[in-house]
């Protein structure tokens, strides 16, 4: 994930900072992404 001067980022903490990323499908403008999360049986998400 990189930053708007394409700087190594680890998150994007701000709510309207943009950020590049690679992904494996197309995406348009005003896509949302969301990542997938796993659980055990003993917590729910």
């Amino acid at each position: 994930m990189l930053d708007e001067k394409g700087t190594g980022i680890s998150s994007a903490p701000h709510p309207k900072q943009k950020i590049q990323l690679k992904v494996d499908i197309p995406v348009k403008q005003y896509d949302m992404l969301r990542r997938s999360v796993t659980c055990d049986n003993d917590n729910e998400v």
